[in-house]
């Protein structure tokens, strides 16, 4: 374990140049130069088992063609030792990864992987280190992911492209367009004021020989960063990484221009448009006021600035969200609202949507003299305190939601990009502990700053964003004219020439790769496969209340010291009308006041005392069938506490009296948190439209898919339309459900507990739960039959629900089979030859979609496919089709499937964070998922053969008349498809997102 290491040691043409603790990590940070070619190298060593690796460069590009984000795509579709045609497919086919992708930010592109299987990673590691190095970079692939002319069916000149589709969709987004010009506004004479996803008015004018140039600049190992994380020892990696990717290689120099602006001596301001529908009678403006704050290298600075930004603006106690949502100048904070630090120069945007053009100066007022104010009367002390203590908790606890080392990466290079150390801008305690002295010695160290990089900096922006109803008809009919002049232009020869490049592509992506090509890419073998299924340490007690009987589900997990708990409140007995107040209750019940203290009050308690209530969305809402032919739902609303386990019984007393005694009476209260969810909800639709298309067709064929939808999809919207004409009518109607609500939810029959924690800790806990839940209501109650009101819904076979947008979302769903079942596990691994064999191939490749899926919802038996960004409709919902009936006709391969199993059991073995786990394993145990069941399923998964997944795909196609398909799409792409029947919904008031 790193027993060699010494600073200014040599070890496989690497000079180790520094060695140092990072003991938040449990960790040593290892940096490294290779000698020869200069590629540094930084690894972040400890036990975690989930190693990671990441190739990163800084791409600058100087005007918005999208070459960054092209290239990107494009590295990973075939290398000079791996010349397949795509062995980023074939990785995601059938690699352990527990990560895998790549990403194009504004100043460098990142190409990570991350396996808990080492010779697994390692092969990850070899195929992208030869991709970024030394790709291919066929004409054939830079035709296929950027811009391509070609002739449709009718000979019609069309322009196609995935990134080009996907940034379509980028712009026809409210808040995409509001997010990239709240930084791009700053930085008009840097690469930060161009797109460096690209413009889809500018990607045609990217060039091939512009493009390949861009690589030869940009990705020589000279310029790259190697970021390492996990157990493996760092010399096993230097050996590797000399031995396999380095060779040959010399140092080059490469000048970067700077990425610092010239400092203004006077705010400027902006307005963009984006595009909405002709009937939307509710067009939604923003108006955001910018701030830039000086360099990321300085660590105190940095965090002092976090700290700041949340003091202000993070909470419900926080005096400049307070006065904005208080002024009546716009609905709630815009979604730019917030903190960007991963620039080289951090970023505060602050502002407000739902307001009007024209307000722009009573909002720049506002702010201002509320910053004035915040100086003058100086800071709260118990928000001061409250936020230091918030984000010393967060450095303490284990997160989830990706690999930590992913995390770690991103901080890393916030530093490591521009000249600084890579370690520098890990470290969290020791700046926190500066920070915490220079607030001893200087009690208005904070309104100080406030005054210094908010008040008196005139590097400001203010940027409005307002609906244009013509725009997407305008550009449309530029495009088309463009293309109509350059097919009007074009000589016979010239037009040979792009049917020749056409059926060149078309050739391309229709090649399967020889067996002797697919040798030289390295996979495990069946006999690596881990057998056994990873399983969560838990037992059971209970507590009994009342005469109630409560179960307690714990896990003994290490948690670093931190406790999770969930409380969680049965549902099953609850009507239509009352599931569908049921986000709104559970969302708002955390951001209220109660016990005689106002929200401000409470969210500085929380603050204080907690390390945050809930988790991610405060509370949240959980509905399954069981597994049974019976199908009985399972619905549960619980809440998630954290604290650390030495302060339980503070967070307690704080948290649990506002499950029972949040305060509905506060009207202005409800009003913004309604107006926020309303608007954050049509702000997603366009974003994530392939799920919402997806709950559209599910809901169809069965109860708990139906709620879903009530609760996450367009059902929602529409009934949060349906509240009424202004928000003032809507909270009438809130009040009363939610007093209704509470009565027939927070009770203490049908309460659960869920308890991760150190076992230590669990009998107090336990304990203080038991005195708490003493105090819940008991109330018998009627049930409502709300499963027949949901199955009495009348679906169309086809639904069209009609947006301003340029590309669109598709969804196709029909029964499957169900969890328990060898067909569910031949479906698991059919899904998964599909989505990254056909679909990928049929829908992204040859279609431009940016991507497509399939999968298998075990707990309802229903399959689903869907597309994202999609520039077809009636061809995707064929390729669904057809995708079937290929399997059927010539079953995979044994390759193909060995590659399937080692993808679909490499899910299984993703790490989780303590509260992750801890939830998970509840929520098994809630559905009715043993270890033995998923034991079955493992076992399955590995004795499946070929003929099982054609079998499945014949058995799927049975029932495919009985399918039901959505679209999240256009008019006008609605009208282009002539062969469509479709049953057409205006989403009259989602257009302007």
């Amino acid at each position: 374990m790193n027993k060699q290491l010494e600073v200014a040691s040599q070890l496989s043409g690497f000079l180790i140049e520094e060695i140092g603790d990072l003991s938040e990590f449990k960790a040593k940070g290892i940096r490294a130069r290779h000698i020869a070619s200069g590629a540094n190298v930084y690894h972040v060593h400890n036990d975690d088992p989930e190693n990671l690796f990441a190739f990163a460069f800084k791409t600058l590009a100087n005007n918005s063609n999208g070459v960054a984000h092209i290239l990107e795509h494009t590295v990973l579709c075939g290398s000079k030792r791996f010349p397949l045609k795509d062995p980023f497919l074939l990785l995601l086919k059938g690699s352990m990864n527990t990560f895998l992708n790549a990403f194009t930010f504004p100043d460098k592109t990142v190409y990570p992987a991350s396996s808990t299987v080492e010779k697994d990673l390692f092969n990850l590691m070899d195929v992208y280190g030869d991709a970024v190095f030394k790709p291919l970079l066929k004409e054939e692939m830079f035709r296929q992911e950027g811009h391509r002319l070609e002739f449709d069916e009718q000979n019609n000149l069309q322009r196609k492209g995935i990134v080009y589709n996907e940034m379509k969709g980028n712009y026809s987004s409210h808040e995409s367009v509001a997010g990239d010009w709240c930084v791009r506004s700053l930085f008009p004479d840097t690469a930060y004021g161009v797109d460096s996803g690209g413009d889809p008015v500018e990607i045609p004018t990217l060039d091939y020989q512009s493009f390949i140039e861009f690589h030869r600049k940009h990705y020589h190992p000279s310029q790259c960063l190697i970021f390492l994380y996990g157990n493996i020892p760092t010399e096993r990696y230097l050996s590797f990484l000399d031995a396999n990717l380095l060779q040959g290689y010399t140092l080059e120099q490469l000048e970067f221009p700077s990425l610092s602006p010239q400092i203004w001596t006077k705010a400027r301001r902006l307005t963009k448009t984006y595009p909405s529908g002709p009937e939307d009678s509710d067009p939604s403006v923003s108006i955001t006021v910018n701030w830039l704050l000086g360099d990321v290298l300085d660590p105190v600075h940095l965090l002092t600035i976090e700290l700041l930004a949340d003091m202000l603006l993070g909470s419900a106690a926080s005096p400049l969200q307070r006065a904005l949502i208080d002024s009546g100048l716009g609905e709630d904070l815009s979604s730019s609202t917030g903190l960007e630090t991963e620039l080289k120069h951090a970023i505060l945007s602050v502002g407000l949507r739902g307001t009007e053009q024209g307000k722009e100066d009573d909002l720049e007022n506002l702010i201002l003299e509320t910053l004035e104010v915040v100086v003058e009367q100086g800071l709260s002390s118990d928000l001061v305190e409250g936020t230091l203590r918030r984000y010393e908790f967060r450095a303490r606890e284990i997160k989830g939601g990706g690999p930590f080392g992913l995390r770690l990466m991103r901080r890393s290079l916030r530093a490591w990009l521009h000249g600084g150390a890579p370690g520098s801008s890990l470290e969290f305690t020791p700046i926190m502990q500066k920070i915490r002295a220079l607030l001893s010695a200087n009690p208005r160290y904070f309104e100080q700053m406030i005054k210094s990089v908010l008040i008196d900096n005139k590097h400001r922006s203010t940027v409005t964003v307002v609906p244009d109803s013509e725009q997407n008809k305008r550009e449309d009919s530029i495009e088309r004219q463009a293309i109509d002049l350059i097919h009007k232009q074009l000589s016979p020869t010239a037009i040979e020439a792009i049917k020749a490049q056409q059926a060149a592509l078309l050739a391309y992506q229709s090649k399967v790769d020889t067996q002797e090509e697919l040798a030289c890419l390295p996979f495990l073998t069946e006999k690596e496969i881990p057998t056994t299924v990873n399983t969560i340490d838990q037992s059971f007690s209970s507590i009994e209340v009342n005469k109630v009987v409560i179960p307690v589900v714990q896990h003994d997990i290490f948690t670093n010291g931190i406790a999770y708990i969930d409380l969680c409140f049965d549902l099953e007995h609850l009507n239509r009308d009352e599931l569908l107040y049921l986000p709104l209750f559970s969302g708002m019940i955390p951001a209220l006041g109660s016990a005689g203290k106002s929200y401000e009050q409470k969210a500085m308690e929380i603050n204080l005392k907690t390390g945050g209530f809930g988790s991610g969305i405060e509370a949240s809402l959980l509905v399954r069938s069981s597994r049974d032919e019976e199908q009985q739902l399972s619905l549960k609303l619980y809440f998630r506490i954290k604290a650390l386990e030495s302060g339980l019984r503070e967070a307690l007393a704080c948290c649990t009296p506002l499950i029972v005694t949040a305060d509905f009476t506060d009207q202005k209260r409800l009003k913004d948190l309604f107006l926020e969810n309303f608007n954050e909800f049509k702000a997603s639709i366009v974003p994530s439209g392939s799920s919402y298309a997806a709950l559209r067709t599910e809901r169809v064929f069965s109860v708990s898919e139906a709620i879903e939808e009530l609760w996450r999809g367009i059902s929602q919207l529409e009934f949060l339309e349906s509240l009424g004409s202004s928000a003032e009518q809507a909270v009438e109607k809130l009040l009363a459900a939610f007093e209704n609500l509470r009565k027939r939810t927070i009770r203490i029959e049908g309460l659960s507990i869920n308890l991760t924690a150190s076992a230590s800790s669990r009998q107090e806990t336990i304990k203080l739960l038991s005195d708490w839940a003493s105090t819940l209501p008991s109330c018998e109650l009627f049930e409502d039959d709300a499963d027949a009101e949901i199955k009495a819904i009348n679906v169309p076979s086809l639904e069209a629900l009609l947006l301003p947008t340029k590309v669109s979302y598709v969804a196709t769903s029909f029964p499957g089979s169900v969890i328990g079942s060898e067909q569910w596990v031949h479906e698991i691994l059919l899904a998964h030859l599909l989505r990254t064999g056909y679909l990928w191939e049929e829908i992204r490749m040859k279609g431009g979609s940016y991507g497509a899926s399939a999968g298998i919802d075990g707990m309802s038996g229903i399959f689903s496919f869907s597309s994202y960004r999609d520039p077809e409709l009636a061809k995707t919902l064929d390729v669904f089709k057809q995708a079937l009936e290929l399997f059927v006709k010539n079953p995979p391969s044994e390759h193909d499937l060995l590659l399937a199993k080692i993808a679909c059991v490499a899910r299984d073995l993703r790490p989780m964070a303590p509260g992750e786990a801890g939830m998970t394993s509840f929520r098994r145990w809630l559905y009715g998922i043993d270890d033995q069941l998923r034991q079955e399923k493992r076992n399955q998964m590995l004795a499946s053969t070929s003929n099982d997944l054609s079998e499945a795909a014949r058995r799927l196609l049975k029932n495919w008349d009985k399918r039901h398909s959505a679209l999240i799409t256009a008019q006008d792409l609605v009208d282009k498809e002539e062969s469509m029947r479709v049953d057409f919904r205006p989403l009259r008031h989602v257009v302007n997102v």
